[in-house]
């Protein structure tokens, strides 16, 4: 009896596209996948895979020219906080060439196994202390404000602005 394989897939555009290449040379190798499950990315990627179309979805991610590009970021620490200023700013810096249409954070509840692991770090101190308190999180309010900033980048693109 041949055992039953999954892969998890993770999030991250960039990790989540290389998920396309891992797929493909486990395919190669004659190794089919029985379960797929995946995160951001990694979900869209999982999800078109199981329906039997990810050289589509390859063809598509090879086509993108990447340089216009809109940040949305979940994250534990207080929106609009330096810690969460302090990511959309690295963020930016790794996409420098690239033009930025917008940034958009919310706060978004963290797993207490990840709390536990960040915690022993001290210099994961002062989020970890702000992510418990983003249990609630995201909230209705949160999702409203994420509703209305995906809106207002597909307005940009309809009115070619971008």
């Amino acid at each position: 009896m041949r055992r039953k394989i999954g892969l998890a897939l993770g999030s991250g555009s960039a990790r989540g596209w290389a998920h396309i290449g891992v797929i493909k040379a486990l395919n190669e190798a004659g190794i089919r996948l029985d379960y797929v499950a995946g995160t951001s990315a990694g979900a869209v990627v999982g999800a078109v895979y199981a329906s039997g179309r990810i050289d589509s979805l390859k063809d598509v991610v090879l086509q993108l020219d990447w340089k216009k590009i809109a940040f949305f970021s979940t994250h534990g620490s207080l929106t609009g906080g330096r810690l969460s200023r302090e990511a959309l700013e690295h963020a930016a810096s790794i996409a420098s060439k690239t033009k930025i249409l917008g940034t958009f954070s919310c706060r978004g509840k963290v797993s207490t196994a990840a709390l536990e692991v960040l915690s022993r770090s001290p210099e994961h101190k002062a989020w970890t202390d702000m992510a418990v308190s983003a249990r609630t999180h995201p909230d209705e309010g949160d999702l409203e404000d994420a509703r209305s900033f995906a809106k207002w980048i597909l307005t940009l693109s309809i009115q070619d602005k971008i």
